[in-house]
């Protein structure tokens, strides 16, 4: 196990000690030098748990001691040690400072709470201080700002840094500029004084330019308190016109941004500072600071922000500069890409849709640095996302200026242009190779907003896969002619089939990707049925529930139902769902739109007869499956009552929408008709969506009260009734004699009936542990969750066994489907007076292994009105136990040699081996 920086700790203390020790030269400061990294590991992991403490076998708080008696140590080098020491215990503190997260809470190693012997710290170096060398009085200060988390509780402290701030030393105000930053990002008091001494320093006209740029730094880190970074804001910002030194003026401009990040109030105000230094009258360095100031503005995840068309237009024309340095141009683009990704929805489009827009982008994709062009790409295919996220459906067809098959075929261009010098270069770990990885996710981006480019995008993909075979047997033509005369052509050829293997790879897992989503894309239309039939299932295990609760749930299966329909608009139209049967993604389920339209069509029974027709005229002549859902209740469609006529409306013009769109699609011939054909479906779908949305939501109150949860037990008994469980051979099927008992059944309940149906099923997967080697028995006391992940299905199972001996299809017990891993049975129980029912069924469990396994069941009845009602089970099935027999059974064998008699005994085991091999010799002599 690899050890963590608390078990390492006291042997990072010993080996500086002899570093420091040591007469080598040079040793010392590679010592230092090593500590550096280490207190920074040491800062960046939690404080060590118990669960720590006890695996390394440290005592608890070991790891301080010896992490204070490191900064201890390089206190007391510092003191004593030379200037090079000293500078180099600066440097290793400085790391440890710069690499802290400013944006969260420090508590590291040097956090107040970690350092004890804080006041002799302070003291030896404040020894240093004290001396007359420049040098060294910098030094010392800058390792108190490094320590500013003990230190700033020390008033001499901050009385020496305050001092030293109006020095003559240059290079003394500069480390007291640096300590006061530090001082002043914790403590608002401190940070207060510092401001109003910071600005008579800087509106003084004898301060220095050095001086003039550190304190121009040291406004970013006013900003302790929001009303402190309002006032040193407005400050700075009398300050930044006073003086035109240009690295003065891009310092502020960072300081500035940094302060108008930390208020919401100022950002505004420094988005339009910013937007001044982008002119072209001003120096190449300050535009160059504004866009980075920009950038960082926007890279804050401030949604807030405010975005117009002259910020975007501005950003543009940098674009179109000829001699913008190409890290410039990174920016920008990056900046635009932020700013598509926070603009607000109601932002006009033609903000977006500029056509200079697209031009700029798509010539700067085009560029050979492929760092540029990989920005402009992102640039485009966020463009092309936010388009269709901001300005709504119906702007898709409006909107010609970018589209996202434009965008589709410059990526997978980038992509094969990239392949080449993949090829020739035969490194799979060439950056060619990552930025072909970075466009496939690019790819993937697009295709996820616009599910009507599948087919552009798989035959482009094929288009490519074709290209990279072609190559393959460029290069094995090329290996054979040449074997003889290059020996290099064979180490060649392998290197670059390696590299095409890799290519392949990373298309194969685009594709795979890619048709996962093309599959979740299919399956909304099953979820969304499903959801319906799960709430039928609601409805029906609730016998007592009142009729306006039932109503509200019935209401809830029409609304999904009625989404499964319209999600799967494309299935009635045989001009849209046949190029992509044909490809062979195998993500249609058969007859799914039949099955959604008979969904349908039972839900609204005799309520529309005019939208049930039309659902018929939907599907083609002959094609009319079976759905389980006329089985489930037949008294649904008359449910939907006079308040679910928003719904019922809803369902008419969805019905007559899509059916127009059939209609038009009939008429359609050309392929530019066909592509325009789920622009469309999307367009009636976004607008069947927008009412269905206006239809206010209700709750059934029957689920707010208090009440028994009615339902059914099951007990299950073999017939050898051991108490200790069920058990079964290996190979031999499972008899059980059961009883269903009903539950919290109020005799004023206006249902009736008599026959309750069952199913029980069973499943290898089923397979429990067992506690202590007892098996582990259906606890009949306690009510426990029952899965529901297969309850759906077993019900419709279990309401076509119900109906068919309702309606006496069939008055044969019916046999269960055993496939030797999923068994079941079907039984059905009489009820008694007490709600009691009793029965028997063989279990085909001849296949299962050794082990314990869960028998799952489902109960449901029929009453006189022939409605299906649900039984929730309220206990769990029993458990089974495919055991091998250990009794110890024996055979007498004997044996009769005349005046001689013997008696041989032989175990069960003995016994079938001696069978079996009478058995072989029996048939070899025959």
């Amino acid at each position: 196990m690899e050890r963590n920086s608390a078990a390492c700790v006291m042997e990072w203390s010993i080996e500086l000690e002899k570093a420091l020790r040591s007469k080598k030269p040079g040793r010392s400061l590679e010592g230092i030098s090593e500590i550096s990294q280490r207190l920074q590991q040491l800062s960046e992991e939690p404080n060590p748990s118990p669960a720590v403490y006890h695996l390394f076998n440290l005592i608890p708080g070991e790891d301080k001691l010896f992490s204070n008696a490191i900064i201890l140590r390089l206190a007391s080098a510092f003191e004593f040690g030379d200037k090079h020491t000293r500078v180099c215990i600066v440097k290793a503190f400085l790391f440890e400072y710069r690499k802290r997260n400013k944006r969260k809470e420090y508590k590291g190693v040097l956090c107040e709470t970690q350092v004890h012997m804080q006041a002799e710290l302070l003291r030896r170096v404040k020894v240093v201080f004290d001396n007359e060398d420049v040098e060294d009085r910098a030094l010392a200060l800058g390792l108190f700002g490094c320590w500013a988390h003990f230190a700033k509780q020390s008033a001499s402290m901050r009385y020496l840094v305050l001092s030293s701030m109006v020095s003559s030393h240059v290079l003394e105000v500069q480390a007291a500029l640096f300590a006061a930053g530090c001082f002043a990002e914790l403590s608002d008091d401190f940070a207060c004084v510092v401001l109003e001494m910071l600005l008579h320093m800087m509106s003084s006209p004898e301060t220095l330019p050095a001086i003039r740029l550190a304190g121009a730094r040291l406004f970013a880190k006013l900003g302790c308190s929001q009303s402190l970074a309002n006032n040193a804001y407005k400050a700075s910002l009398k300050l930044l016109s006073e003086f035109s030194d240009e690295y003065y003026q891009v310092a502020m401009l960072v300081s500035l941004s940094k302060l108008a990040s930390k208020s919401t109030i100022l950002i505004s105000q420094q988005v339009d500072l910013l937007l001044l230094f982008l002119s072209h009258e001003k120096t190449l360095h300050l535009r160059a600071t504004a866009v980075r100031c920009l950038h960082f503005i926007f890279s804050q995840g401030m949604c807030h922000v405010p975005v117009n068309g002259y910020l975007v237009k501005t950003l543009l024309s940098i674009l179109d500069e000829p001699q913008i340095p190409t890290s410039m141009l990174c920016e920008v683009l990056q900046t635009l890409r932020k700013m598509i990704l926070f603009m607000p929805p109601n932002l006009p489009s033609d903000v977006l849709e500029s056509s200079k827009l697209l031009s700029i982008a798509e010539n700067a994709s085009q560029s050979p640095i492929m760092i540029e062009s990989l920005l402009a790409i992102s640039v485009l295919v966020d463009m092309s996302r936010r388009l269709k996220g901001s300005t709504g459906m119906g702007s898709l067809v409006r909107c010609s200026s970018l589209q996202p098959s434009q965008v589709i075929l410059l990526i997978i261009d980038h992509i094969t242009i990239l392949v080449k010098p993949i090829l020739d270069l035969c490194q799979a770990d060439s950056v060619e190779f990552q930025q072909v990885n970075c466009l496939f996710n690019l790819l993937f981006l697009v295709i996820r907003e616009y599910p009507d480019l599948h087919v552009l995008v798989l035959d482009q993909m094929s288009v490519l896969v074709k290209s990279l075979l072609y190559m393959d047997d460029n290069l094995v033509a090329t290996i054979e002619t040449d074997a003889f005369v290059h020996h290099s052509v064979d180490l060649r050829g392998e290197k670059s089939r390696i590299v095409r293997s890799k290519l392949l790879f990373k298309v194969y897992r685009f594709l795979v990707t890619f048709l996962e989503n093309l599959t979740e894309a299919g399956a909304i239309s099953t979820e969304l049925k499903r959801l319906a039939r799960e709430f039928d299932l609601v409805t029906t295990s609730f016998i007592d529930m009142d009729n306006k609760s039932s109503k509200i749930i019935s209401e809830l299966a029409m609304s999904c139902s009625l989404l499964a329909f319209c999600t799967g608009f494309a299935l009635y139209i045989p001009s849209l769902t046949k190029p992509i049967s044909n490809s062979g993604m195998g993500i249609l389920e058969r007859d799914l739109d039949a099955m959604l339209v008979q969904n349908l069509v039972g839900r609204l029974g005799n309520t529309n007869h005019e939208t049930s027709r039309n659902l018929g005229l939907l599907l083609e002549p002959g094609r009319n499956p079976m759905d389980c859902f006329h089985m489930q209740s037949r008294t649904h469609a008359c449910k939907i009552g006079s308040k679910a006529r928003d719904i019922l409306s809803v369902c008419n013009y969805a019905v007559s929408g899509i059916a127009g769109l059939k209609r038009k699609a009939n008429r359609v011939h050309n392929e530019e008709g066909l592509s325009q054909l789920p622009k469309d479906g999307l367009k009636v779908m976004y607008d069947i969506l927008k009412k269905w949305m206006q239809i206010p939501f209700r709750t059934p109150t029957y689920f707010f009260k208090f009440r028994p949860c009615r339902g059914s037990e099951l007990f299950a008994v073999n017939e050898t009734r051991n108490p200790d469980g069920i058990y079964v051979s290996p190979g031999f099927n499972l008899s059980l004699n059961l009883c269903l008992q009903l539950r919290n059944v109020a005799p004023d309940i206006p249902v009736r009936f008599k026959n309750v149906y069952c199913m029980l099923y069973s499943s290898i997967s089923f397979q429990e542990p067992t506690e202590s080697g007892v098996n582990n028995q259906q606890k009949q006391g306690s009510y426990q969750d029952c899965e529901t992940d297969d309850m759906v299905e077993m019900n419709e199972m279990l309401l076509q066994y119900a109906t068919e001996c309702s309606t006496n299809k069939s008055n044969k017990r019916r046999r269960g489907n055993n496939d030797g891993e999923f068994v079941n049975s079907f039984l059905r129980f009489e009820l008694n007076e007490r709600g009691q029912g009793f029965s028997n069924c063989l279990l085909d469990v001849s296949a299962f292994p050794v082990g314990s396994y869960r028998i799952k069941w489902h109960s449901c009845c029929i009453d006189s009105q022939g409605t299906c009602w649900t039984l929730p089970h309220l206990n769990l099935g029993p458990v089974f136990t495919c055991k091998a027999r250990t009794d110890n059974v024996q055979f007498i064998l004997h044996l009769d040699f005349g005046s001689l008699t013997m008696a041989l005994l032989f175990t069960n085991d003995a016994h079938a081996n001696m069978v079996k091999t009478s058995k072989k010799e029996m048939e070899t002599k025959a």
